[in-house]
């Protein structure tokens, strides 16, 4: 949602559950196999996606004080970065 923003576009509509999921990549690997492109979705890609994982800062923040910027601040320099590059 905060990328989709960030490019001016809607929000993704239609949200992916473990079926969809698993006929995604199959879909792709069969597309892929018929154009002889490279899958733009593989398994291991389809399965990162649905993993929700988190990690911790503390131990950087408290070794060298690293102070990060907030995550809508970066995506929107990104964001902004990429639509000017394209121009």
């Amino acid at each position: 949602d905060r990328i989709a923003l960030g490019f001016g576009k809607p929000k993704a509509t239609i949200k992916v559950n473990p079926l969809l999921k698993e006929i995604a990549w199959r879909f792709e690997a069969i597309r892929s196999f018929i154009s002889g492109k490279n899958p733009l979705i593989t398994k291991e890609t389809a399965d990162s996606a649905m993993t929700d994982s988190s990690y911790s800062t503390e131990k950087i923040k408290k070794t060298i004080g690293f102070i990060f910027t907030d995550i809508d601040i970066t995506i929107k320099r990104y964001c902004d970065w990429y639509i000017k590059d394209l121009k």
